[in-house]
């Protein structure tokens, strides 16, 4: 019998701030990692890595990472897509409170970010918007809605997007 696996992220010549995670739920915990920032970030990678298979209940998973400077929340969302294509139950609860925006100025600029494209996220603040889209529908593949879903929650939870009003458009009948 083969072991579950999943796979989850880009890679390529022209990704940045990403990575292409293949978990594979063997129980050898084996870890391959193909990264350009590996001397200096390497040890942070494994760290990172370590921590989302705990936080999953498989710490004994495979990882092989190929990764594109992806940031630590980025990393972490790719593992548990991949962890989730490969059959690991994603409970609600990982899910932290949003800090509150004020939703009683008028919109007037939107900006809209393609969910599953991290290299945006990091400098959309910069632009002063009134609201930031992460768009999971038009901007995004059919078979990749799933990961970008998980990428778009872990993005929420860790970074400021300043006064900036934050939505998610997806569908009605997908639920984070």
């Amino acid at each position: 019998m083969s072991a579950a696996f999943g796979v989850a992220g880009h890679a390529g010549g022209d990704v940045r701030s990403d990575c292409l995670v293949r978990a594979t739920l063997d129980g050898l915990g084996a870890f391959e990692l193909r990264s350009p920032v590996a001397p200096m970030y390497g040890r942070r990678i494994r760290e990172v890595a370590r921590q989302t298979l705990a936080e999953f209940g498989v710490p004994d998973a495979s990882l092989d990472i190929d990764d594109s400077g992806a940031l630590d929340h980025v990393l972490a969302a790719r593992i548990e897509a991949a962890l989730f294509r490969a059959g690991v139950s994603i409970e609600e609860d990982v899910r932290q409170p949003l800090a509150s925006t004020s939703w009683g100025a008028p919109v007037v600029s939107r900006l809209y970010l393609p969910g599953d494209t991290p290299k945006l996220f990091p400098n959309a603040k910069l632009f002063g918007t009134d609201a930031l889209i992460f768009d999971l529908e038009d901007a995004v593949a059919p078979q990749d809605k799933d990961q970008a879903l998980i990428l778009v929650r872990r993005t929420l939870d860790v970074m400021d997007f300043g006064d900036s009003q934050r939505w998610v458009r997806l569908n009605a009948d997908r639920a984070l």
